[in-house]
């Protein structure tokens, strides 16, 4: 497999929505593609005059209209792309970012078809849930850009997801299933024919760099070969990377939240192209690390030791 650009599934620790009151209603915006067309014209947005701003709610349903967050940061209460009407599409230009405090729909109904485009350095904050394709057909192109999701990630049976030019998904919990599922039904496409890659279901996560050891963040010293211990504990939330050789040894302490433990196959630890990722074993509630199936399923942990078990992680199959 021939990659080009690289595509990160990462996670974000879900924050409160920031609200404020007095919030205005809006449903009707008039920008055209081939015309006048900014989130900041206030004339565009008849209702008010004014664009929305945070605190307000925003149902974009005028059919064959095209809105453009294109000359700074944008922040409503929540958003739909596409209540019931058709071919309406926003899209957050180059370096500008929206931020939606609660919950983005983009296709609500049957019949209805929306879009969002995140463009190059762009970013699509929600700190609610995001459903493409609610009961319409909704897509969502991400070119360039970052769309982080702090709720509910769920993609419709009319909806589709785009991940072009070093795009970033960031996700959060429980949300393994669902995305292998959108995966293999070519409900995420992920660049232009690439392979398959793993949406993680972790609240913490600790991601092995395989390749020739190096600093690595977490304790376990440089060098590495030939059976060097390396101890790491499950970060307090995000994500912790290591680096390690074939022979060395794992020592992972048992984990109170979910943990997961996550092979990453890529040319380095900065701003590389990832080739793969394969979960290897997972431990919560203060129990065992448990093994995963797939290229790791042979290797199982030895948990003799009581409050750590340990692992040493083979090259697997290319």
């Amino acid at each position: 497999m021939r990659v080009s650009t690289s595509i990160r599934f990462l996670l974000l620790v879900a924050t409160g929505a920031n609200l404020t009151s007095g919030a205005e209603v809006y449903t009707q915006f008039n920008g055209q593609k081939t015309g006048d067309n900014s989130w900041f014209d206030g004339t565009l947005w008849p209702e008010h005059g004014v664009h929305p701003d945070q605190g307000d709610s925003v149902t974009m349903n005028n059919p064959d209209t095209y809105c453009n967050v294109d000359t700074g940061n944008a922040r409503v209460l929540s958003l739909t792309v596409a209540e019931s009407a058709t071919n309406v599409e926003l899209e957050v230009s180059q370096a500008n970012q929206l931020l939606v405090d609660s919950n983005v729909i983009v296709g609500e109904n049957m019949g209805s078809t929306g879009k969002i485009v995140v463009g190059q350095d762009a970013q699509l904050v929600v700190g609610g849930a995001l459903a493409i394709g609610g009961g319409g057909a909704g897509n969502l192109q991400v070119k360039g850009g970052k769309v982080s999701v702090d709720g509910e990630f769920s993609i419709g049976t009319s909806g589709s997801v785009e991940l072009t030019d070093s795009a970033e998904l960031h996700v959060q919990g429980n949300h393994l299933n669902a995305f292998q599922s959108y995966l293999g039904n070519n409900q995420v496409v992920p660049n232009n024919g690439m392979e398959t890659y793993a949406i993680l279901d972790v609240t913490k996560n600790m991601t092995i760099v395989r390749g020739t050891a190096a600093s690595d963040g977490g304790g376990g010293g440089g060098g590495g070969g030939s059976g060097t211990v390396r101890s790491y504990s499950c970060p307090a939330s995000g994500e912790t990377v290591m680096t390690y050789q074939e022979g060395d040894v794992l020592d992972l302490a048992k984990s109170s939240n979910l943990c997961t433990l996550v092979e990453v196959r890529s040319a380095g630890l900065t701003g590389s192209s990832v080739l793969g990722l394969k979960p290897v074993g997972r431990s919560y509630s203060g129990n065992d690390w448990e093994n995963y199936s797939g290229p790791y399923g042979a290797s199982p942990f030895d948990c003799s030791s009581g409050s750590s078990c340990q692992i040493s992680p083979p090259v697997p199959p290319e």
